[in-house]
């Protein structure tokens, strides 16, 4: 009876682990999620001030003003090849949590497995002493008697 109630409570532990596991990967993603719709934005951004700029080319524009459209154009790609990268790092912590959560489900499952083998067991055990018990009974009652005649 201890055996199966460690067993139980190991189970449960690493049930717990599995959903926290969960928890963490549900995290991971959605910050993964929130930094590649941040690049989107500055995606679209960056395209729509090319835009402008292109308008302003064709309206006529300073060179000065045309130097600061583009470096502040230079910022952006900057920060889009900055956002590249921490989304990598998003996806290498999402990746991480979902192996971390794979490795918990399988410990998990080892372990309800080994309880469902143990039970097993157990089972056939008893299965086992009452077919012996009902063995011996049937033998008891043949030799005293009471049997069936043949």
């Amino acid at each position: 009876m201890a055996d199966t109630d460690a067993i139980t409570l190991l189970i449960d532990l690493a049930t717990r682990t599995a959903d926290s596991r969960l928890r963490d990967l549900a995290g991971a993603l959605s910050r993964e999620q929130s930094e590649t719709e941040r690049l989107r934005l500055l995606t679209d951004y960056r395209a729509n001030y090319r835009k402008r700029l292109e308008i302003a080319q064709a309206d006529g524009i300073s060179r000065q003003l045309l130097a600061s459209y583009r470096q502040f154009i230079e910022r952006l790609d900057g920060a889009i090849a900055q956002q590249g990268l921490v989304i990598e790092h998003r996806a290498a912590d999402s990746a991480r949590a979902r192996e971390d959560l794979s490795k918990a489900e399988r410990h998990r499952k080892s372990l309800e497995t080994v309880h469902e083998r143990r039970a097993l067991a157990k089972r056939l055990i008893t299965e086992r002493r009452e077919q012996k018990q009902h063995d011996e009974f049937a033998l008891r009652s043949n030799a005293q008697g009471g049997g069936f005649p043949h």
